[in-house]
């Protein structure tokens, strides 16, 4: 998928089975990751990721994302 298809607020699967589902939360060009003490530069995917009784947020480089990313899906 190309990085300017991942938008807010929709859920994507992975390529493949298509098992794992992540919900975009936001997409940021830069993100400073202060408190782990380093810099990361580009644009930034924050996710959750459905797990059994809660949801994991984590943060992702866009590339990465929709290199992961094998379509959207509706909920």
């Amino acid at each position: 998928m190309k990085p300017s298809n991942i938008q807010v607020g929709k859920t994507y699967v992975n390529r493949g089975a298509g098992r794992t589902r992540r919900k975009v939360l936001a997409v940021r060009s830069q993100f400073d990751l202060l408190a782990m003490g380093y810099k990361v530069d580009g644009s930034m995917v924050c996710y959750r990721q459905p797990v059994v009784g809660c949801g994991i947020v984590r943060w992702l480089s866009l590339s990465n994302f929709a290199a992961w990313a094998g379509k959207e899906i509706e909920l």
